[in-house]
């Protein structure tokens, strides 16, 4: 998933900023169970840019990934998991599901917790070609598998599934990008509010390179020679990594306009004497003489689909907005903004 460099790199950045040595990770890294060590360690990096991060806390007897206090004040619980399967794994069965199998075992750890946060479940994978389109080779959709997880275990309050696969883009190098989604539980037992709603919808999962290709599940004798040349307390690490992406929270023009929809955060920036429209890091291809005029552009390019959901009474308007066309609804940010 990732090359071994930005691993060493990103290990040392995540021990420096909790001032521990993660000694489970190092052991899962030198293990195959790399993927889960490097998923934890994307985990432990998004969250720490949003706010005061606790490793593995004590909470109810149990001891989760992490937890979040965001800098608005909002906190929840994390949990790491990553699948490892192949492109043919089909489950036809509900129990034999990867996602359900995965959120039944953490939402039983998430009852002995009993918590007052949150608890949430951040999924990732880059093993299942598209862990979405099982219902397509007549296999359990994933919408299935996490409903009836929720329906079992009210203590877990949503599921976060990152996809990492390489997706062709027109006249860019073919890579791999991650694709969010956020499933939330109606009937759990701490529901999420908006504001653990934003924060979540604010991790961001490409602030380190991901390899382009899908290595096996064996050791990787590279990866634990780099790591055992990097024991803790790890150097200072470099800003190299951050240096792949030119376009950044860092260096963009401010003040500029953002909103947050579904992990995608857009931002209007002036640019020359014209407007630019930013996603993430990505500058989309619109440029207009207003902000209000990207505003409006980007409400069309950025939508709900479908436009109506059945109610009780038959169709109604599907109740997430997107996003608005009024840029009184945007935020201005300043690059001292904090979520």
């Amino acid at each position: 998933m990732m090359d071994e460099r930005w691993v060493v790199e990103l290990l040392a950045r995540s021990e420096a900023a909790l001032g521990r040595e993660l000694r489970q990770i190092r052991g899962n890294l030198s293990s195959d169970q790399w993927l889960s060590g490097i998923w934890e360690l994307l985990l432990l990096d998004a969250a720490g840019a949003l706010g005061s991060v606790k490793y593995e806390p004590s909470i109810g007897g149990t001891n989760p990934d992490m937890q979040l206090e965001a800098h608005s004040g909002a906190r929840l619980i994390i949990e790491a998991a990553f699948l490892k399967s192949e492109k043919s794994d089909q489950s036809r069965k509900l129990d034999n599901h990867l996602v359900f199998r995965v959120l039944k075992d953490k939402g039983s750890r998430a009852k002995r917790a009993d918590a007052i946060d949150p608890y949430v479940v951040f999924l990732g994978t880059d093993r299942v070609f598209d862990i979405a389109s099982s219902r397509h080779g007549g296999g359990v959709a994933v919408e299935d598998a996490v409903r009836e997880a929720f329906r079992a275990h009210r203590s877990l309050s949503a599921v976060v599934l990152v996809s990492i696969f390489a997706r062709p883009e027109i006249f860019k190098p073919l890579q791999k990008r991650p694709r969010p989604w956020l499933y939330e539980n109606s009937s759990a037992r701490v529901p999420l509010t908006m504001k653990i709603v934003d924060v979540i919808n604010r991790f961001d999962f490409e602030r380190w390179p991901f390899d382009r290709f899908t290595r096996p599940d064996a050791k990787r004798p590279a990866l634990r020679e780099a790591i055992s040349r990097n024991s803790y307390p790890a150097s200072k690490f470099t800003e190299s990594a951050l240096s792949l992406f030119p376009l950044d929270d860092r260096n963009l023009p401010y003040p500029c306009w953002a909103y947050i929809w579904r992990f995608n955060r857009l931002r209007i920036v002036k640019m020359g004497n014209e407007y630019r429209l930013f996603n993430n890091r990505d500058l989309e291809d619109i440029v207009a003489k207003t902000p209000e005029q990207i505003a409006q552009c980007a409400s069309e390019l950025f939508q709900i689909f479908p436009f109506l959901v059945m109610g009780p009474n038959g169709p109604k308007p599907h109740p997430d907005p997107g996003v608005p066309a009024d840029l009184s609804k945007w935020t201005l940010e300043f690059p001292d903004k904090r979520v």
